[in-house]
This record gives C-alpha cells, sequence and structure tokens, in this order.
C-alpha cells in the first residue's frame, strides 16, 4: 500500500510540474485576434507576416482568426469570461463602449514616444477614433470611405459636376426607364454610415459636438434626405434593385470604395468608370465621406504590453501597412505607408484625396445600434416611401435618444 501511494505521489508531481510547465509556456504567447481574411491567399500572407515579427522577437503569436460577422459578439463573450486577447482587431464605433468601461489600454505614451510611427503619420479621421479625452487608446490599422463613382459611357465631363445641383442636372438628363440615376444609399447599416457623409456636407454633424443631442432630424438632414430622394426618384425601382445595376451599365452613379473598385474591375471588366470626390451640396463647398476602418487595442488586463505594443507598430510600419490594407480592399490608415504606390491608380488616389476629409462617426456607446435600427431604417422609409421626411427623421431622433441616454 504504501508503494502505491508513493507512486501515486510521485505521478501527481510530475503531472503538476507538467502542467505548470505548459502554462508558462502558454503565457510566453502573445495571443491575437483578428478578421479572418477573405481568401486562404491573403491569410497565408498575413500569416507569413507575423512569422517574421516571431522570428524577430522570439516569441509565438498565437492568432484567432474570427469571421468579421460573430467577431464582436465572440469577444464580448471572452471578455465576460475573462479570456480576451493581449491584443485584437476592433471595429470603430465599438471603441466608446470598450473605453468607457476600461477594457483598453492607454497607449499616449507609448505612441507618442515611439520611434517607428508616430500619430501624425496617419489620417486625421482614423487617428480620431482612437483618441478619447486628448489619449489614445488604440492604433488605427485600416481605413475605408467612399468616392462617387460615375459610369464613362454616360458622364463624359465629371469635372462638371460640382455640387449636388450639378449632380441632379446630370441625371435629370441622362437618366431614363432603362437608366437609373443612382445606384442607392443601401439600407440599414450602410445607409446610416454612407449619410453621414451627405449630412456633413449639408452642414451638420450626426451629434452635437457634446454628444448630448442627436442632430440627424435638424434642417440640415431634411436637404441632405431631400437631394438623395431627387435621386432615388430619377432611379426606378426595378434598376436600383437588380442585381448590380451599376456594375451593368444601368446606373449613372454610385458610391463606392477600394472593395468596390476593386469587385468592379475583377467582376465588370468591359465596365468603363471613374471615381470623382463626393460632390458638394454647393460649388466651392468642401467633399465630405463617412470614415470606416478598423484599430488595434491593447487589453489593459494583458501581461504584455510592451510586447503588444511592439507588434502594433510592426503591423503599421512602412513595409507591412500596405500588404494588411491590400487584405481588405482598404487603404492603410498609416498615410506615410502609401507613398506613390497608387501613382498609377486615378481611382484610389480619388480614394486617397476623400480620405483627407472623411467624417468618423460619434464616439458614444450604443452609436452602432443608433446607426443600424433607428438611422438606417429611418433613411430606408423615406427613399423606399412618401413618408414625411421631417416626421420620419424626429422619429428616429426621439427612439435613439432615448436609446442613447437611458437611464
Amino acid at each position: 500500500m504504501k508503494r502505491i501511494l508513493s507512486l501515486i505521489l510521485v505521478l501527481s508531481s510530475v503531472f503538476m510540474l507538467a502542467s505548470c510547465n505548459g502554462e508558462k509556456e502558454e503565457d510566453k504567447d502573445l495571443i491575437f485576434w483578428a478578421y479572418e481574411p477573405q481568401s486562404m491567399a491573403h491569410k497565408n500572407q498575413y500569416q507569413a507576416l507575423i512569422n517574421v515579427f516571431e522570428a524577430e522577437n522570439d516569441i509565438k503569436v498565437r492568432v484567432s482568426w474570427v469571421v468579421k460577422d460573430s467577431y464582436n459578439q465572440r469577444l464580448n463573450n471572452a471578455i465576460l469570461n475573462n479570456r480576451q486577447p493581449d491584443i485584437a482587431y476592433l471595429d470603430q464605433p465599438i471603441m466608446a463602449s470598450y473605453v468607457k468601461h476600461g477594457h483598453v489600454l492607454d497607449i499616449t505614451e507609448k505612441f507618442n514616444q515611439s520611434t517607428i510611427i508616430q500619430p501624425s503619420d496617419f489620417f486625421a479621421a482614423s487617428l480620431d477614433t482612437v483618441t478619447f479625452d486628448g489619449k489614445y487608446y488604440g492604433m488605427p490599422l485600416t481605413i475605408g470611405t467612399s468616392v462617387f463613382l460615375y459610369n464613362k459611357t454616360y458622364i463624359t465631363a465629371p469635372e462638371d459636376i460640382k455640387c449636388w445641383a450639378d449632380v441632379l442636372a446630370v441625371a435629370n438628363e441622362k437618366a431614363s426607364g432603362d437608366l437609373a440615376a443612382f445606384e442607392g444609399i443601401g439600407a440599414g447599416g450602410y445607409a446610416g454610415w454612407y449619410f453621414g457623409g451627405f449630412l456633413k456636407a449639408a452642414g451638420s454633424n450626426l451629434m452635437n459636438d457634446d454628444l448630448t443631442e442627436v442632430n440627424f432630424a435638424n434642417e440640415h438632414a431634411v436637404e441632405a434626405m431631400e437631394y438623395l430622394r431627387a435621386l432615388y426618384a430619377l432611379s426606378p425601382d426595378n434598376i436600383r434593385n437588380s442585381q448590380h445595376p451599376f456594375g451593368n451599365g444601368k446606373a449613372l452613379f454610385k458610391l463606392g470604395g477600394g472593395h468596390d473598385i476593386d469587385s468592379l474591375r475583377t467582376n465588370f471588366p468591359n465596365l468603363k468608370f471613374g471615381a470623382m470626390l463626393m460632390p458638394p451640396k454647393e460649388v466651392g463647398g468642401t467633399s465630405y465621406a463617412s470614415v470606416g476602418g478598423d484599430n488595434l487595442i491593447i487589453f489593459k488586463k494583458s501581461k504584455k504590453a510592451d510586447i503588444a505594443f511592439k507588434f502594433m507598430e510592426f503591423l503599421n510600419s512602412e513595409s507591412n501597412a500596405l500588404k494588411i490594407a491590400e487584405f481588405t480592399g482598404n487603404f492603410p490608415a498609416n498615410d506615410t505607408a502609401i507613398k506613390d504606390h497608387y501613382q498609377n491608380d486615378p481611382e484610389r488616389l480619388v480614394l486617397r484625396e476623400q480620405l483627407k476629409t472623411a467624417v468618423p462617426r460619434p464616439k458614444i456607446e450604443g452609436w452602432i445600434t443608433v446607426n443600424d435600427n433607428n438611422l438606417g431604417a429611418a433613411i430606408e422609409e423615406i427613399l423606399t416611401t412618401t413618408v414625411d421626411i421631417q416626421t420620419r427623421l424626429n422619429r428616429a431622433k426621439r427612439e435613439a435618444e432615448a436609446y442613447l441616454f437611458k437611464k
């Protein structure tokens, strides 16, 4: 019996030692969550970049590739179970909630003292999405926006389109029962996101500066909606709701970003199209569009903040930022990484110029719900029915403020 007990104790000690050693080895790993790339080729290229970082820093980076549609929910579940990664992607409109609840590390000092990359290297709009009370709670990684794509077969003098009135004039002249003026603004979340640029062009932001009031029911919002409704009136439903009307040459104009440009070139190689800045409301006005993209954050509970920040620098370096952005069709948020890369790509040059005046979404917890369920729903109803614009926007404003400021 004594021999059996002794053997049990020895085996137990061995298992405990192995377990402890395993935990220590695992603790050395840097845990990284990222969106699942859209192709295996891009995933392999991304992993190859990570392998370089591992070799240079003698560390293992354990990557969880997560499908974007389920990413936010899975990350929330990880936080609830105290299993959050060290470093992760985070969608811009989610930042406010994570910062408010203390999940994200303030990297201001590290960022300002970096010898690899500086805040001034980034597009202003992307940097704004990680800035709260003057401090940096993340580093932008990719950035996107929208421009006005046009069909060159019908639009032969795009330089003459200088404002909303010019767009409507061309649409009135060219559109017909077989040719829509406009492919549309989309529905739900997409519509709400696009609308931010139109509202800014009309003279307002989606919320006031101190984030205490929703602005998308004011007179500027009504003007923007009237403009869009006029374009929809010149865009027959059967064309606008068909598959790829712009790609099939059945629409004059389309909102689009880098991914759309890539898709049109691949799927509609015979389509002749160009890109222009989003037309301002008035001649001589500023062109605006909404900004999108993804940020990198370090969780406050991470014990590897220094190496996690070094990984941020690595991904955003001039040699890597452009590669990562191309996996998604976006731009690198680090503008210095672009240099003259798009010199022979006129559509992407327009996108790069548009990014200089792109506007971020309100940095308030819950905005993504308001964008999708309140603003997006209102836009869709206004543009597809005869509902009174002001009345419908007032309702969306009441519902949004009740949600955002609920006690």
